[in-house]
Parts: C-alpha cells; sequence; structure tokens
C-alpha cells in the first residue's frame, strides 16, 4: 500500500512498540545505520521524493523533499508527545524496565 499521508501510514503499519516508533523517526531523519523494519530509499524516476516503507504491512510513505524534512517533527509532534526522539525512547525504556 502505498501512501501521501503520514497518518495513513502510521495506521497501515498496525501497533507500533517505542522501539519502533524511535526507529521510524530515526530512518525518517536519514540515520542509516538503523536497523529495523523499516526502509528509506528514493523514489524512482526523474524526483527527490524518498520512499519510507514498512516491511512487515508493505506500507510505504512517498514523501517529496518538503514532506521527508518535516517528517521527523510530525513523529515528535504526534506518536511522541512533543518530546525530542532520544529523551522519549529514554522516557519510554525506563518505564518498561521499571516494572521489571
Amino acid at each position: 500500500m502505498f501512501t501521501k499521508n503520514f497518518q495513513t501510514f502510521i495506521d497501515n503499519c498496525g501497533e507500533l512498540n517505542y522501539h519502533e516508533v524511535f526507529e521510524l523517526s530515526q530512518v525518517a531523519q536519514g540515520n542509516e545505520g538503523v536497523h529495523s523494519f523499516f526502509t528509506r530509499e528514493p523514489a524512482s524516476g526523474d524526483t527527490d521524493d524518498i520512499i519510507i516503507g514498512y516491511t512487515p504491512t508493505e506500507t510505504y510513505l512517498r514523501l517529496t523533499p518538503k514532506q521527508a524534512a518535516y517528517f521527523p517533527k510530525w513523529i515528535e509532534e504526534n506518536l511522541m508527545d512533543n518530546i525530542d526522539a532520544d529523551s522519549w525512547y529514554g522516557f519510554q525504556y525506563a518505564l518498561d524496565h521499571d516494572n521489571d
């Protein structure tokens, strides 16, 4: 499934755990060292668009350069309670391990 809508992409990924949300934010920022179910690649054709994919559900988000620049901020605003990705992940990790 291909979409250009951020929320539709997230909805079609299914329920993401905090590790996956963090990995998505890293892929959205262009960090290539992330090993996850998310992929980032240039769109085919004569364009500067990129495609972010979630392989388990074969869901793909096509982004213009302007959308791609905003997507990491959208993730923080909509999936991370307006907290920067590293702080949010640390908080989620602490909550998860506080129950151990």
